[in-house]
């Protein structure tokens, strides 16, 4: 009798353990596995590339590359002129919470700009290098970047787009 209660309680065990591991498996896979969901890594793409400005040498201009850190002073960006958007679409649907952007920054310009997931706009405001933009749990299959101009000319530079899944506040 007590070897046939063992088993039953494993048995419902064992399919509680595996029944919560899909569903961590499946909202892992919805928000990008938490990295990055526009790097070139991942697929990324920047739809209006032919109709924007492209600085730089070979794949350092994109604004979705991999890298972070720059060795030069003056590395590639992507510019586009007042009232154009920059256009990133991702492979599928994700679900993401902060988008990070770096503005060129070896000046003191100050952007104006505005941010839409899926044609609702979720920021607009201005910015000096790094903006980090915080924004409730949302599907998005699509980010646009909408320039204002700045406080120097009429475009926005871009030398890194992020968009991902944050699950906690870190503070520094």
């Amino acid at each position: 009798m007590n070897t046939i209660i063992l088993f039953i309680f494993l048995n419902v065990f064992n399919f509680s353990l595996t029944y919560n591991c899909q569903g961590d498996t499946s909202t892992s896979f919805i928000r990008g596995h938490y990295r990055d969901v526009l790097s070139e890594q991942n697929g990324g793409l920047l739809e209006n590339a032919r109709q924007i400005y492209l600085f730089g040498n070979g794949d350092q201009k994109s604004p979705l590359r991999n890298n972070l850190y720059f060795s030069q002073v003056y590395f590639g960006h992507a510019r586009c002129d007042r009232n154009e958007f920059m256009i990133f679409p991702s492979t599928q649907a994700y679900q993401i919470n902060t988008i990070r952007i770096r503005f060129w920054n070896y000046d003191t310009r100050i952007h104006n700009f505005e941010v839409y997931c899926d044609e609702v706009k979720i920021y607009e405001g201005f910015a000096q290098g790094v903006v980090i933009i915080k924004f409730s749990d949302r599907i998005v299959q699509k980010v646009r970047i909408k320039s204002l101009g700045n406080s120097i000319d009429g475009y926005m530079s871009i030398l890194k787009v992020q968009a991902f899944y944050q699950l906690w506040e870190m503070s520094i």
